[in-house]
Formats: structure tokens, C-alpha cells, sequence
């Protein structure tokens, strides 16, 4: 059962690439691009994850949770930023685009199925989730402000932004994709530094921080499975609204998504979730 999720969710993925691939053939991307990625903004996770949340008894380990994503990504961030900034020069919008790909993982569309199918409790994936899309739209305001002067609230346009639908942003990943002619055009610098960064660094960081913090191992082995999942599909999104490099983000998403089906079965053998 739980092999069928695995791959019924990284299909449903590939299709919807594939329909947003589409439409750039049809020479549509220009049409539907920017409309597509502002009514994403308009929809919300499914209803399940609060059920789930109301149905839980509080537990001392979801502060650790919390207290693990924040760490996570205050130490990631310094480090990618310096990192994305020496390989793309003064293109700071293909500096955002590595930055939220390497940092800001799927955290709720692949692993909550995942999770609920292996262990039949997602509170610990869910809370996981939605501490990190707080951080997530709100550095992907920050990044946007050092691209150019925003006079808005960042806090303000982070909360508005935190409702998603991640049938469309799939879609858009497609669109996001240049008309491929050969496979050396998936294979660049930044994409090479997020592969490594999303299936290397990050689950050695959260295996540190969770053998240090967290005591149950239901929750360690979820903490394992959101580190090895590949970037939010949202990232081509905010790719499109604030004009950061969207083909970096879309190449990431492909690659990243094929290699975590991999890495899911590798953790699953050494018993790491």
C-alpha cells in the first residue's frame, strides 16, 4: 500500500508537468503563466490536515518539531545565500530561485500521503509542514525585496500567501520548463548544488538535530522522510510572481522528485523511516 502512494503521488506529479509542458509547446506560457501562479494563491490545503491536527493530543515533541524547522532553515539560509551568490554572480533572481529550491522542500504533498500510509498519524508531517511554509513565503518575500523595492509588509503578503493548490502549482512547473532538446540542459551548476543540498546536507542536518531533540522515533522517522523530499512545487510560483528564474526551479523539481522515490526506498531499508 504504501509503495502504490509513493508512486500514485510522483505520477500525479509527472502528469501535471507534463499538461504545463504542454502548453508551452502550444506556445500558451506567456498566456496562462502569470494568471495561473496568482490564482494559486486563492486555495487551500485540504480540510484532513486540520481534522488531524483537532483529533491530536498535544504532545512536548511538536515544539521540537518547530524548534527543528526553524533551525534547519536558519542555519540553511546563510549557507545557501553565500553559496547561490558566488555561482550566480549578480543574478539575483537565479540566486532566489537556488536559495528556495535547496531550502524549501515538498513538505506536504508527497510525505502526508507517505506518512499516513506507513504510519497512519501525518500530525507530526503536518506540523512540520506548516511551520516551514510560514518561513517559506516570508523568505521568498525577503529574497524578493533584495531583487528589487517592495513597499508592502512582508509579513502581511507571507500570511496572504500561505494558501496553495498543488494540482496547479504542478501544472506550473511545466510551464516553467524551456523546450528540451537534450538532457545537458537539466544538468546545470545551481541545479547540481539544490540536488545535492536537498538529499545530502538536509538529511544529514535533520538527522542531527532530531537524534539531539526528538525522543519518538514516529516522529524521528517523519522528521526523515520531510528532509529528503524534493522542492516545493510553490517555488515556480513564487518563481513567476516575483520574476525569479522559473526553468532552475522547474529542472530542480523533476530530478529532485525521481532521485527522493529512490531515497524513500533506501531510508525505508535502513530502517532511518
Amino acid at each position: 500500500m504504501r509503495d502504490g502512494v509513493m508512486i500514485e503521488n510522483v505520477l500525479k506529479i509527472v502528469l501535471l508537468i507534463l499538461i504545463g509542458y504542454m502548453l508551452v509547446l502550444l506556445g500558451l506560457k506567456e498566456k496562462i503563466s502569470p494568471k495561473l501562479s496568482k490564482i494559486v494563491f486563492t486555495f487551500f490545503l485540504p480540510i484532513i490536515i486540520f481534522n488531524s491536527l483537532a483529533k491530536s493530543k498535544f504532545s512536548t515533541e511538536y515544539v521540537s518539531i518547530m524548534l527543528i524547522v526553524v533551525m534547519y532553515i536558519s542555519l540553511s539560509l546563510p549557507l545557501v545565500i553565500y553559496v547561490a551568490k558566488h555561482m550566480a554572480k549578480d543574478d539575483m533572481g537565479l540566486v532566489s530561485s537556488t536559495v528556495l529550491s535547496a531550502t524549501f522542500q515538498n513538505s506536504a504533498f508527497l510525505p502526508i500521503p507517505l506518512a499516513y500510509s506507513l504510519y497512519g498519524n501525518i500530525v507530526p508531517v503536518v506540523i512540520y509542514a506548516y511551520t516551514i511554509i510560514l518561513m517559506h513565503y516570508t523568505a521568498a518575500d525577503i529574497l524578493s525585496s533584495m531583487k528589487e523595492k517592495r513597499e508592502k509588509n512582508i509579513m502581511v503578503l507571507s500570511l496572504k500567501k500561505i494558501s496553495r493548490n498543488i494540482y496547479l502549482s504542478v501544472i506550473i512547473v511545466g510551464l516553467g520548463l524551456p523546450i528540451i532538446k537534450n538532457l545537458n540542459m537539466l544538468v546545470e551548476t545551481p541545479i547540481i548544488f539544490i540536488i545535492l543540498w536537498r538529499h545530502a546536507v538536509s538529511p544529514l542536518m535533520h538527522f542531527i538535530l532530531g537524534s539531539i531533540l526528538v525522543k519518538d522515533e514516529l516522529i524521528f522517522k517523519q522528521l526523515m522522510l520531510e528532509a529528503i523530499m524534493p522542492p516545493a512545487t510553490a517555488n515556480t510560483v513564487l518563481a513567476y510572481v516575483y520574476g525569479f528564474n522559473v526553468e532552475t526551479v522547474s529542472k530542480s523539481i523533476i530530478l529532485s522528485t525521481s532521485l527522493a522515490l529512490i531515497e524513500v526506498y533506501v531510508f525505508m531499508f535502513f530502517g532511518l523511516i
